[in-house]
């Protein structure tokens, strides 16, 4: 990429030049050094091309640095990559390089977001583009109607989802608890997902507010629901203890989950305690952690393929009482 790139990342901005950062008309004092491939929901995305999505639609960034010796390294949450939305009104950047598109965004316009990799005096400094082209929403009977029980949550509360879909015959089905339904969160270290539609607040990212969205589809109908998340809250009511915080691939922890209301011990599913594991791609994935509730261990993917490292959420839920942790897995060769 060359300054364009990162002209274009400052003009969706606003104008705002970022902290660090000398620009002048016709010229930068920072040139790229490195070049980066981004894909959206797993197809990368080609020079030129935009990404079609709809409103109320997530994709999922992905951000990789292709290294002066042709290596290539995932920085989607590397903390020196940055993202800019050109439209804050209609495009909602979280965490992570998850995009939502708003519901309110409009149709057949175009969007982009703007990504910088590096800093002031790094060695590697990278820049792209990404162009979201808005299409038409879908008719009526297409569309998810997605509500919520509440859409306020402090950290520790829950609310439930509730999607019905209007019919041929004009009449709203629930479908909710549908097989087909897959639901999405743009945030998972904020806003979790449970079986069901229950959603929780499980942080703000360190901020006194935050927000999230969660995404209804079934790869036809779609309908999005948006969460305002303040740090004010109960807290939670499960502790997750684990013998350490970091695993290697294939690796294996002790673990038991305590109530902090009386003391109790219900780690076994026998006891009604349920477990949800999500890393990074806004849905539970039940292969990158292993636990195992009779042992009392948690056990690690063996191969985390492409990634050199990655978080896991691992939430407990008994009853009304739930909790979570988060744990690092290291690719074996990986340095930490």
């Amino acid at each position: 990429m060359n300054a364009v790139s990162i002209l274009l990342a400052v003009a969706f901005l606003g104008g705002n030049v970022l902290p660090g950062f000398a620009f002048q008309p016709g010229k930068t004092a920072v040139q790229p050094t490195v070049q980066l491939r981004v894909s959206a929901n797993g197809d990368v995305i080609k020079e030129g091309n935009a990404v079609r999505v709809k409103p109320g639609e997530v994709v999922k960034l992905k951000v990789e640095v292709i290294h002066a010796d042709g290596t290539v390294s995932d920085v989607t949450n590397d903390s020196k990559s940055r993202y800019f939305p050109e439209s804050p009104s209609q495009l909602s950047i979280e965490p992570g390089g998850r995009v939502v598109v708003l519901d309110k965004a409009r149709e057949g316009g175009v969007k982009g977001v703007g990504i910088i990799y590096g800093r002031p005096g790094d060695p590697e400094i990278g820049a792209a583009s990404v162009v979201f082209e808005v299409e038409s929403r879908q008719p009526a009977n297409k569309l998810f109607a997605v509500a919520a029980t509440r859409t306020a949550l402090g950290v520790g509360e829950s609310a439930r989802l509730t999607v019905t879909k209007e019919m041929p015959d004009g009449k709203q089905q629930d479908v909710t608890t549908d097989p087909r339904i897959q639901y999405f969160t743009t945030s998972e270290s904020a806003l979790i997902l449970e079986p069901g539609g229950k959603v929780t607040c499980i942080g703000t990212h360190g901020q006194p507010s935050d927000s999230a969205s969660v995404t209804v589809t079934d790869g036809v109908s779609s309908g999005t629901v948006a969460f305002d998340l303040h740090m004010q809250g109960p807290g939670p009511g499960l502790k997750i203890d684990v013998s350490k915080t970091s695993l290697g691939e294939g690796e294996s922890i002790r673990f038991s989950v305590r109530s902090l209301k009386d003391g109790a011990v219900p780690t076994s599913r026998a006891a009604g305690t349920t477990y949800v594991v999500f890393g990074g791609k806004g849905v539970p994935e039940t292969g990158l952690l292993t636990i195992d509730d009779s042992n009392g261990t948690i056990v690690a993917t063996k191969s985390l393929g492409r990634y050199n490292r990655r978080s896991a959420i691992i939430f407990a839920r008994n009853g009304d009482l739930f909790g979570w942790i988060e744990l690092k897995i290291t690719h074996a060769s990986a340095k930490s």
